[in-house]
């Protein structure tokens, strides 16, 4: 940009580049960019894509942005064709009126909504999307994905399953046995709240998943679970 403009309005640019980095929604709608992007990728070449997302607060702003940034462009549009349909009236000349019939920022928003539209037929059918929520038996972790579930459910998104993570093995040792206990009535807590999901376990592991071989360990343990 500094090869295009004055000098003395790079600093300004600079600053009006960080504060639309920094401004809220601006990683959600750059993100879901890139998420609608893969999407049209399915069955060209890829047969399924698994999104492993980010923290539950951050992935519910994700899911719900169709909805949201699509009311927000069908308002841009309308706008837009207000200013246009000005410009028609008051241009003098033939061209003005052309350029104002076939206004490249209308076929810009155009475009984004139809491809927000896209995305939220593949979000709410169930044939084409499969949401699963990974929680540790925790009190927090439950009313945090409780919460979640009513959301999604709100913006007619289903969720299909639960997996319940690090579950703590039986140990004879006095603190290992205390934590089970605690956890065990969480455990209860998730099959009375989340009835009806598919519900997966993983055990509480000796080490982080890194490598293939610890990806195809922890899929052993979902064998036709969520088929």
């Amino acid at each position: 940009m500094r090869n295009v403009v004055s000098s003395v309005i790079v600093d300004e640019i600079k600053r009006q580049i960080d504060i639309a980095y920094l401004s809220p929604g601006a990683e959600e709608s750059a993100i879901f960019d890139k998420f609608i992007e893969l999407m049209e990728k399915i069955d060209r070449p890829y047969e399924k894509i698994v999104f492993d997302t980010a923290p539950t607060g951050h992935t519910l702003r994700l899911l719900t942005l169709p909805e949201i940034l699509g009311a927000w462009i069908e308002r841009l549009i309308k706008k837009r064709e207000q200013a246009m349909s000005l410009m028609r009236m008051a241009s003098a000349d033939r061209e003005s009126e052309t350029r104002a019939r076939s206004d490249p920022v209308i076929q810009t928003l155009e475009q984004r909504k139809a491809k927000f539209e896209m995305a939220r037929r593949y979000l709410v059918d169930r044939k084409s999307a499969s949401f699963i929520f990974v929680l540790n038996a925790e009190k927090l972790s439950i009313s945090e994905t409780e919460r979640a579930l009513s959301l999604l459910r709100k913006h007619a998104i289903s969720v299909d399953g639960i997996i319940v993570n690090r579950i703590i093995p039986s140990r004879d040792d006095e603190f290992l046995r205390k934590r089970k206990a605690v956890q065990d009535k969480c455990l209860e807590e998730i099959r009375a709240k989340f009835k009806g999901l598919i519900l997966g376990y993983i055990p509480l592991l000796e080490s982080d998943i890194q490598s293939t071989e610890d990806l195809q360990k922890v899929s052993g343990m979902f064998t036709n679970l969520f088929a």
